[in-house]
């Protein structure tokens, strides 16, 4: 029974540590499949001298069936900004080959120094800045619609609403009463709630402007709301993490951002107006500040012009007179 024992003896010490490989290899594969399928905000260290943040990324879609809506929460992008550098591109099903550009680099907006939350209505992005560590997180977000778009202002978060009812405004009912929809008084929360299981409550006007999560992430990163800011399911929850009453939120509308970087090179980055009526890309002229850049840089105003007039809503090199 000895001989027997200490067989057996080196046989585990022998086998254990290949059962231990195993198992992790298995749990290491089984993280990355899970990961695949889960959605965290893009973050990234920054500072006065960097603005440039991010880097563009490409994509082949798979062979089976692959959402373009699944792609672009993978890499936290927004779809009007995926679609003008994709014109090409199927909305729904992307073709297995193809490949996706992700305008997944961007130039980080010019900060005030109370900004904690800072959306740019004309690149359809939110800032969460963490001044202190010098971080900053990157959200693709949905705005409001033509005939109810979203202002422009300065606000304090009031209220953090976890599972939130939805009380449409006489207007938002009125608005969806003429393509026959009878919207009831409240909506409450539940998968039926267009805004989603998380919202803030900002103090612009009467407290009827949130940023809030959706039931259906399809359309983030171009304009479908009533007003408010959407976010993706994963998104408004890591964001509510985050969010405390008495932060600072900046909801500006810049289509046009610039930069230099410690490096001596600039940047431009040109995204297309929101409507007619917002300022054109093509009056940079009425920027004295930016005018000013161009000139101190020395920058190409013929390449600079056509970077401007493609608008693709990605950072582009500038050239320079030499």
């Amino acid at each position: 029974m000895k001989i027997k024992f200490n067989d057996m003896l080196r046989k585990v010490r022998k086998e254990v540590p290949l059962l231990f490989c195993k198992t992790i290899l298995v749990f290491t594969i089984f993280c990355c499949i899970l990961l695949d399928h889960f959605t965290f905000a893009r973050s990234y260290k920054f500072n006065q001298y960097e603005r440039l943040i991010g880097k563009i990324e490409k994509y082949i879609v798979p062979d089976g069936k692959q959402s373009l809506e699944d792609i672009m929460s993978r890499f936290q992008v927004g779809l009007l900004g995926t679609l003008q550098l994709n014109p090409e591109l199927d909305v729904y099903l992307p073709s297995p080959g193809s490949e996706v550009i992700l305008p997944s680099q961007m130039i980080l907006p010019k900060l005030k120094k109370d900004d904690k939350i800072l959306i740019n209505l004309a690149e359809l992005r939110m800032y969460h800045l963490l001044k202190k560590e010098k971080i900053v997180s990157v959200y693709p977000v949905g705005i409001g619609q033509i005939e109810a778009s979203t202002p422009t202002f300065e606000a304090k978060v009031i209220q953090m609403i976890k599972n939130p009812s939805w009380v449409p405004t006489n207007n938002i009912r009125k608005r969806y009463a003429k393509e026959g929809i009878n919207l009831p008084k409240v909506v409450p929360s539940g998968t039926d709630n267009p805004m989603g299981m998380y919202a803030i409550r900002l103090s612009y006007g009467h407290g009827e402007y949130l940023i809030h999560g959706t039931n259906e992430n399809f359309g983030i990163g171009s304009r479908v709301t009533s007003g408010c800011i959407r976010l993706r399911k994963e998104d408004i929850k890591d964001l509510f993490s985050k969010v405390k009453v008495g932060d600072n939120v900046r909801i500006i509308n810049e289509p046009i951002k610039y930069s230099k970087e410690s490096d001596g090179e600039c940047y431009i980055e040109a995204h297309r107006p929101l409507s007619e009526r917002t300022e054109s890309t093509m009056s940079y002229e009425k920027n004295l500040e930016l005018k000013d850049f161009l000139e101190e840089n020395k920058i190409d105003k013929i390449f600079f012009l056509k970077a401007i007039s493609d608008q693709l809503g990605i950072p582009i090199k500038l050239k320079k007179n030499t």
